[in-house]
């Protein structure tokens, strides 16, 4: 499984966007990148639900550009 880091830079996002995305504090998802701190349950899975919906646009866009 990815870090949530991984996460964030494999969409290109700074952190103060999806920090912003997500809902949460900078100082919040900054804590968690560190491992200071671990997300709530909520707050994963707000961050699971953001990425399969960043997944699926991704798809439906690639498949608008394959057909």
């Amino acid at each position: 499984m990815k870090s949530i880091k991984e996460l964030r830079v494999s969409i290109n996002f700074s952190q103060v966007a999806f920090a912003d995305l997500l809902g949460v504090s900078v100082a919040s998802l900054r804590r968690w990148e560190a491992g200071d701190t671990n997300p709530s349950q909520l707050a994963l899975e707000r961050i699971n639900y953001v990425m399969e919906q960043i997944e699926k646009e991704y798809k439906e866009k690639l498949l608008q550009i394959v057909w």
